[in-house]
């Protein structure tokens, strides 16, 4: 079977099984071995920004030496790019072993295509040993199929009106679905939002013990510029401030993402005995790869 062949298969077979909740993906990964209890790492949610962010605190954790686990969605040319393992796609083989080991599984409890891939992203995280995983919410987060990632941090990136159908029309609701993912004293980091949001957000945080590290209050950007290269800043935080650094995607909201991404880095590596190096966060921003967003194809004549 090739990639296309896989790719057909799974799709046609689950991609009509969507239903919100956690009961079937709660049974698929306790006949797994509960593989997202054993690993740990970085969890993100949020109307906008979510990918961008995920793949920059994928960076900066593998540039402080970490075995990295990224799993977003959804795809934007090959379905291998929402299960990477150290920045590379998972390979094919690999991929198309795990989904035949549990496919049984999956047609027990009729799993969607997303349920499928976000469980096969928990085992192989844990199959490989990863350090720092990092998952990003499909919709919402109380009802998610990532929900149950054990993370060591979280993430909300910003709040804005998305999947109404399923979340609600009002910001409160929406935020309210977005911080399901908040877990008991887990600290949480959040970026520019409306006050209606924060507020339903922070009491919920206050509810389960939670520290807030805040955009604005508790870490910042400025001097953010952009150039054809990509985007330059001045990152600060209570305790270290971070001059002129270099992000390799474009955009003033890239800047806040990057804002987000360092502040929960450094969380996460602290969490786990490691001290955040100012240096290794500089390389790791200008090493993030994240396609189709205001990438510069060519420069002579410039396309976007």
């Amino acid at each position: 079977m090739n990639y296309q062949e896989f790719l057909d298969y799974i799709y046609k077979r689950h991609s009509g099984n969507v239903r919100l909740g956690l009961e079937r993906m709660e049974a698929i990964l306790k006949e797994m071995d509960e593989p997202n209890n054993k690993i740990s790492g970085i969890h993100i949610a949020g109307t906008n920004g979510k990918g961008s962010t995920a793949a920059m605190c994928e960076a900066i954790c593998k540039e402080h030496g970490l075995k990295t686990g990224l799993n977003t969605s959804p795809h934007l040319v090959d379905y291998r790019e929402r299960i990477r393992i150290n920045c590379q796609n998972v390979k094919l083989k690999e991929l198309m072993q795990t989904y035949k080991k549990w496919e049984d599984v999956f047609e027990k409890y009729e799993a969607s295509f997303f349920e499928i891939t976000t469980a096969m992203a928990f085992w192989l995280f844990y199959k490989h040993n990863i350090e720092a995983s990092i998952f990003e919410v499909g919709l919402g987060g109380r009802l998610d199929g990532t929900k149950p990632f054990n993370s060591a941090v979280t993430v909300i990136t910003s709040i804005s009106y998305d999947h109404t159908k399923s979340l609600g029309n009002k910001i409160e609701k929406i935020a309210f679905e977005k911080a399901g993912i908040l877990k008991q004293t887990i600290p949480v980091v959040l970026g520019k939002m409306p006050d209606e949001a924060y507020r339903v957000i922070s009491e919920i945080a206050s509810q389960k013990n939670i520290p807030i590290w805040n955009f604005q209050n508790n870490f910042k950007v400025q001097n953010v510029s952009i150039d054809s290269k990509g985007t330059h800043l001045d990152y600060s935080d209570e305790e270290t401030t971070l001059k002129d650094l270099k992000l390799n995607l474009i955009g003033k909201h890239q800047a806040n993402n990057a804002a987000l991404a360092i502040t929960a880095s450094k969380l996460f590596l602290k969490n786990i005995g490691i001290l955040p190096n100012s240096n290794k966060i500089r390389i790791a921003l200008q090493k993030t790869d994240w396609l189709g967003r205001m990438q510069i194809l060519q420069h002579n004549p410039l396309v976007l």
